[in-house]
């Protein structure tokens, strides 16, 4: 399974995602509210879930209004509620629960709203990973189908995708009325990007350690959380500085001088004096160098977008999975050199 990741995050599109389709119809929500409101009210238990609204412009306008996620922020709380109703939840329910606990940062939240907390539980996290089985889920909520919940659910392998499945349809009142279409196995931008981070969070909290740096596993986590938050300059920006590190470490090596103060796209310039990167190895560090100079003077992008931070990610990635497998080869033929010479 460490094999998948790490090939997953070197080539994504040619190793694919297990796609699924969620829709879930606007009547089944309403009749979960008034399952778990009735429920509440039996048991004596606070429930404060406000009803959905079902009008199309009503959804329209808290899209245009910046809200766009707050249809899962009611299942959020539904299914919160749930669980706190004790033996009425089952079991496949508070499974997910200790799952979306770990999310990394749900698209929604805010240090400014008081209503939500961090340690609040989201069941439809843009992106959870499964320590237990070596997965991870991204999931992609259509906003503009309200007042139906539609999602796109991507996963390394199908075990992730057979304990979502498991979780929906366990929930009262959706059992037989969702539709989970299945997809199978995508290669386009659109499936493995959604499911990327995920991924990356998986293989940074688990074994990017036993070949990577601390300090480049930092700057990859802290752009991880910022791809959440939708900053997608931060992103960018802490994606180069960890290729940075790597490539000082890099002309350290092959120069045996310090590593100057200077940005990437220089320093790729002096190591490539000395040394040639692998075309493949080059074209990531063009690609990345691309995106950071657009990112901080502006040039050739009107707007970042998800996409270039995404790109960011993963070229900055695979440079470092290339250089944490091959840094041997790098230092020895530096000693040849001095042999040679």
């Amino acid at each position: 399974m460490k094999d998948q990741i790490v090939r997953f995050l070197c080539d994504p599109i040619r190793t694919g995602a297990y796609c699924a389709r969620l829709t879930v119809p606007y009547q089944t929500i309403i009749d979960l509210w008034q399952f778990t409101r009735e429920v509440a009210k039996k048991k004596k238990k606070r429930f404060r879930v406000e009803k959905p609204e079902a009008d199309r412009e009503y959804f329209k306008f808290m899209s245009t209004s910046g809200y766009p996620y707050f249809l899962d922020r009611v299942l959020d709380a539904l299914l919160s509620s749930l669980i706190e109703l004790g033996d009425i939840c089952p079991k496949e329910v508070r499974d997910w629960a200790d799952y979306g606990s770990i999310v990394i940062n749900p698209l929604y939240y805010s240090e400014e709203d008081p209503e939500l907390r961090k340690e609040d539980v989201f069941f439809f996290a843009p992106q959870s990973y499964f320590e237990d089985i070596k997965d991870a889920i991204g999931i992609t909520i259509d906003d503009k189908a309200g007042p139906d919940f539609v999602a796109e659910v991507s996963s390394l392998t199908p075990k992730a995708l057979s304990k979502f499945e498991n979780f929906v349809r366990a929930i009262p009142c959706l059992e037989s009325k969702i539709v989970l279409r299945d997809e199978g196995r995508q290669h386009s931008q659109r499936s493995v990007y959604n499911l990327y981070p995920a991924v990356e969070g998986l293989w940074i909290d688990t074994i990017a350690h036993k070949s990577i740096s601390r300090d480049t596993i930092d700057y990859l986590s802290e752009a991880v959380s910022y791809i959440d938050k939708k900053e997608w300059r931060m992103v960018i920006i802490l994606c180069a500085l960890s290729t940075e590190g790597i490539l000082a470490d890099i002309f350290e090596d092959v120069t045996l001088e310090e590593s100057p103060e200077e940005p990437l796209g220089a320093l790729m310039q002096d190591i490539g004096k000395k040394r040639k990167f692998p075309p493949n190895v080059l074209k990531s560090l063009n690609t990345l160098n691309d995106i950071r100079n657009n990112a901080l003077h502006h040039k050739g992008l009107a707007s970042l977008t998800r996409k270039e931070a995404l790109l960011s990610l993963i070229n900055s990635t695979k440079f470092a999975l290339w250089w944490s497998f091959n840094c041997k080869d790098f230092n020895q033929a530096r000693e040849m050199s001095n042999l040679k010479s």
